[in-house]
């Protein structure tokens, strides 16, 4: 299994034949029952509670391996270090810390000696405590002297800038163990952009390298005039859905279009971030498979940019002010919503120990502006939450108030922008059989703007009877297809587009060409709960027609067409099939704003 995410590891000191429990809480996450014990002893999953219940066996140490969820259902995997000493035995202590100390700072490619020596210590008088066991997931940290048994140091080296996670775990060689984490953040090619009355926290881009050495896949995209690249910088560029993926590993968010505008304001970004190519945004583009990017040194915004294409990626990691006495919180919440969706979260804070804990106080969402009473926040369970957007699109104000009599998050109010689109679903139809000599066009048509549609039908004068479409679109002059030819005369309908509850179409084929076609196209409309169907094309009286298919798409409450791809071909020659024909679709249904 991939994991989107690898979570802080954590620890644990026991004593043999002793129990004891760890609570792995991080933000909206939940807790699966997947976890693997490596070592002695057993543990066991409170899903509800997201806790891990261990108890120990022999002294030593193990690991903990657990998985846990987030709304989407993507997994992140975490750890538990175990230290477990004996009875007899008082057990050695170690400390978590954070390196280097500041105003110290570690470079890529940098190696650093990393001294747990003030950081551990032994109760018992003569014992000598030493480096046990180092593990890190991505393997940037070894012990420094294995064959010293005095030893504690750790040897550290990353090429990429970000925040490592070492847990380490010493002995005093008498059946005693400690462990705990050590924080190593390593500098990035150059900083953030920190937009201080938005409190917008934008990461600084990737290089190629970096996104090389991640694993992630990416464009290079060379840049010049980089303070500190020594001449030319290979930028790292991203389609879409793996700049999403990027963002979302590390607990952030895409900006809006909106957000990646005040960076060009601020003018931080020039001459110092690539700018050669545009910045995603989560802002949604004008047509199907688009987004809108952003120049950050223009302000120039493109909003059909296709979601396969490239582009630079910054992530918004909203931190919130620090608090007096040091307390840190988060609440991260997305920067666009789909409408009618709901989104869990959790806020979670920090105090002098600078361990990650959640906040189990109220959230209450006291303000949207402009007033929106759809929007609506409830408690889903003990430190999770969940936002509603409801059925209107558009941009708001959201304050938030957190409230738990003498927690140090009591009375902090909380302001985030939140975008809500509408949500589109798209269906398409299975394509005809190509033959020999065919020709296939495609045509869009925007629907969103329109109350109603056209659908044209060959009429058999000769034998009174409706045959197969011969166009769809906007209207009897502006449609995809062509008219038919000899005796068959065109004949139209006109579909209104409010209140579509459901589309049927008959595929068939002619039983004189064997060429598989669209023959009906069936609207059926709901309005006061009565039903009413509109026909255009073949209703199953023709005799030349046969292997008719009927499917019917039906569409959810809420919702309208808003757009139809039409894939249609043209012929010669007066058969049933002469002039134009259709023979697949593809429609788009968008959510109905009050």
């Amino acid at each position: 299994m991939a994991y989107s995410v690898q979570l802080t590891p954590l620890s644990l000191t026991l004593t043999e034949n002793s129990t004891g429990s760890v609570d792995v809480s991080n933000g909206g996450l939940t807790l699966t029952d997947n976890i693997i014990v490596l070592g002695s002893g057993t543990a066991v999953a409170d899903v509800l509670n997201n806790t891990i219940s261990y108890d120990a066996q022999e002294s030593g140490i193990s690991r903990i391996l657990y998985e846990m969820e987030d709304s989407a259902g993507a997994v992140s995997l975490g750890s538990v270090d175990v230290a477990v000493s004996q009875d007899s035995n008082t057990a050695p202590v170690a400390n978590s810390f954070l390196f280097p100390v500041s105003p110290q700072v570690l470079k890529p490619g940098q190696e650093a000696l990393i001294d747990v020596a003030s950081h551990i210590s032994d109760p018992d008088v003569g014992d000598t405590v030493q480096l046990y066991d180092v593990h890190s997931f991505n393997g940037v940290a070894q012990i420094a002297f294995p064959a010293d048994v005095t030893n504690t140091k750790i040897r550290f080296k990353s090429y990429v800038p970000a925040d490592y996670y070492i847990s380490y775990t010493v002995t005093d060689h008498n059946g005693g163990f400690a462990t705990n984490i050590i924080k190593v953040s390593v500098e990035g090619f150059f900083t953030s952009i920190h937009l201080v009355p938005d409190e917008l926290y934008f990461n600084a881009p990737l290089s190629a390298e970096q996104a090389t050495q991640l694993g992630l896949k990416v464009t290079s995209s060379p840049e010049t005039n980089i303070p500190g690249s020594n001449g030319v910088y290979n930028a790292a560029a991203f389609n879409n859905l793996a700049a999403k993926g990027f963002c979302a590993a590390q607990g952030a968010r895409l900006p809006t279009a909106a957000e990646l505008t005040k960076i060009q304001i601020s003018g931080k970004a020039i001459n110092y971030w690539p700018t050669h190519k545009y910045y995603w945004s989560s802002s949604q583009g004008t047509a199907s498979g688009t987004s809108q990017v952003v120049n950050i040194e223009s302000g120039d915004i493109d909003g059909a940019f296709s979601s396969s294409d490239s582009a630079y990626v910054t992530c918004i990691n909203q931190q919130d002010a620090v608090l007096p006495g040091g307390v840190t919180y988060d609440m991260v919440l997305p920067a666009t919503m789909q409408t009618n969706t709901a989104y869990t979260f959790s806020v979670t804070y920090k105090e002098a120990d600078n361990i990650l804990k959640t906040f189990t106080g109220d959230v209450t969402l006291t303000g949207v502006t402009p007033a929106n009473a759809n929007i609506s926040l409830i408690l889903q369970s003990a430190g999770k939450y969940k936002l509603y957007s409801g059925p209107t699109k558009g941009s708001f104000k959201l304050n938030f108030l957190f409230s738990l009599s003498g927690h140090p998050l009591d009375g902090v109010v909380v302001n985030r922008d939140l975008s809500i689109e509408a949500t589109t679903t798209s269906i398409v139809t299975p394509p005809p059989p190509i033959l020999t000599g065919e020709v296939w066009y495609q045509r869009d048509f925007d629907l969103s703007a329109k109350t109603n549609f056209f659908c044209g039908y060959r009429f058999n004068t000769n034998v009174d009877t409706p045959f197969g479409l011969y166009g769809l679109g906007y209207t009897s002059t502006d449609y995809a297809g062509a008219p038919p030819k000899g005796s068959y005369n065109p004949r139209t309908t006109i579909f209104q587009l409010d209140n579509i509850t459901s589309i049927r179409l008959t595929t068939a084929n002619s039983n004189s060409t064997s060429q598989k076609r669209i023959y009906a196209f069936n609207v059926t409309r709901t309005v006061g709960g009565v039903a009413t169907t509109t026909y255009c094309g073949e209703q199953g009286n023709s005799a030349s027609v046969e292997n008719r298919v009927y499917t019917t798409y039906n569409f959810p409450p809420g919702k309208r067409l808003t757009g139809m791809t039409v894939h249609y071909t043209t012929a010669l020659g007066n058969s049933e099939i002469g002039g134009g024909t259709i023979g697949a679709l593809g429609f788009e249904m968008t959510d109905v704003s009050p």
